[in-house]
C-alpha cells in the first residue's frame, strides 16, 4: 500500500462512511442487507501506476477496493483505508456509492463485471454471506466476505501484498490489511486454510 502524502487526501472510514466494525451487530446488519439482493456490476479500485494483471487462474488480486453494485441500490464496498477505526490503515465495509471518493487516492476504477470469473455471478440473487472478524490487540478487522450466488462462491480476504514475481504462484494467505485477493475457487482456499467454515 501508499500513503497520498497530502493529509487532505487520506481516506479515512468517517469519509467513506464505514460500518463500525467494533460493533458486530453493525457489520452483521449491513452484510445482511445485501441478502437475497442481486449483483447489477462490479468493481476494481486499483492504484492508476498499477500496470500489473489482476487476474488468474482462480482468483485476482487488488489492492484498494472492490465495489459491488447491487439491486436495492446500496453497495457492498471492500475498501482499504489509510486511517480506520483503529487509527491505523485497515479494510473496511461501506454500503454506499464511494466511486468518486475514491478520487482522492491516485485511483483507477475497473469494471470487472465481464471478466469471465466474475461474468456468473451478474444478475444472481446474493443466497447467503458469511464474514469473519478478527481482534488484534483488542481492534476487530474484518479478514474475509463469502458470497453464494446461485450455489457458486466467491470470497473476498485480506492478506499480505504477494509477490508479484512469484505470480501466479500464492506462498500463502496469511491475514494483513495490506492486500485483497478475490477467490473464485474454494481449492486455493483450502489449500491454504483460509475458507470460511
Amino acid at each position: 500500500m501508499y500513503s497520498c502524502g497530502n493529509q487532505a487526501e487520506i481516506i479515512t472510514s468517517e469519509y467513506i462512511e464505514a460500518v463500525d466494525l467494533g460493533d458486530k451487530n453493525l457489520i452483521s446488519e449491513a452484510l445482511n442487507s445485501v441478502r437475497e439482493q442481486k449483483i447489477e456490476k462490479v468493481y476494481y479500485g486499483i492504484a492508476n501506476y498499477q500496470e500489473r494483471p489482476y487476474g488468474f487462474d482462480g482468483f485476482h488480486l487488488c489492492d484498494l477496493a472492490v465495489l459491488i453494485k447491487l439491486s436495492n441500490g446500496k453497495w457492498l464496498n471492500w475498501v482499504w483505508v489509510e486511517e480506520g477505526f483503529s487509527q491505523t490503515s485497515e479494510i473496511n465495509i461501506a454500503t454506499n456509492d464511494i466511486q468518486n471518493k475514491l478520487n482522492k487516492w491516485p485511483t483507477k476504477i475497473l469494471d470487472v463485471s465481464e471478466s469471465i470469473d466474475w461474468k456468473g455471478f451478474i444478475g444472481g440473487k446474493i443466497d447467503s454471506i458469511q464474514f469473519k472478524i478478527i481482534d488484534i490487540n483488542g481492534d476487530n478487522y474484518i479478514s474475509d466476505i463469502r458470497l453464494t450466488v446461485n450455489n457458486n462462491h466467491v470470497s473476498i480476504c485480506a492478506i499480505e501484498e504477494p509477490d508479484p514475481y512469484k505470480l501466479p504462484k500464492l506462498d500463502g494467505l496469511a491475514y494483513s490489511a495490506n492486500w485483497t485477493i478475490v477467490v473464485f475457487n474454494d481449492k486455493i482456499l483450502e489449500k491454504h486454510n483460509r475458507i470460511i467454515k
